[in-house]
């Protein structure tokens, strides 16, 4: 069995009994279990050497097709960075165009939110609410929840 690593690659998972499977190539001892929860759910379970035991649901509606890309198409701007990135529709697809880096395509992970550079960044689209405009977060290893607002809706 393999576990999809997103832009890290794929790992391989050996089966050590049960619902029990060891990530074979990590630095520590990596130990998943995969089974339902209470209320139906798929869940699963790791366990990191030297760390607690954390325990995760599937998120629902993964592997649901995202709405079209045009729907997230538009000129976005952060206040924090004060900066703008346009999302742009290429066919079914989106790409994130930034002055500094050019055109980066985005892959959907699940409904509303993408994996932008090798899977570096995570942007997660929000609907507007009460008026507001669309927005995103952009997360990283060291910046969570950076705010982009649509300035302009650009359907490309």
């Amino acid at each position: 069995m393999l576990l999809d690593g997103g832009g890290e690659g794929r790992f391989e998972l050996r089966h050590i009994g049960g619902d029990r499977f060891l990530l074979t190539f990590a630095p520590r001892r990596y130990v998943l279990s995969f089974f339902r929860g209470t209320d139906g759910n798929r869940r699963v379970r790791v366990e990191i050497a030297g760390e607690r035991t954390r325990e995760y649901a599937a998120v629902p509606g993964a592997g649901a097709s995202p709405p079209p890309a045009s729907n997230y198409a538009g000129v976005y701007y952060s206040p924090e960075l004060d900066v703008e990135w346009t999302v742009a529709a290429r066919g079914d697809n989106l790409a994130v165009i930034r002055t500094r880096y050019g055109q980066e395509p985005l892959s959907p992970l699940v409904p509303n939110v993408f994996q932008m550079n090798a899977g570096f960044f995570t942007i997660e689209f929000a609907a507007p609410v009460n008026g507001s405009s669309a927005s995103f977060e952009v997360t990283t290893e060291r910046v969570r929840h950076l705010r982009f607002v649509r300035r302009a809706a650009r359907g490309e």
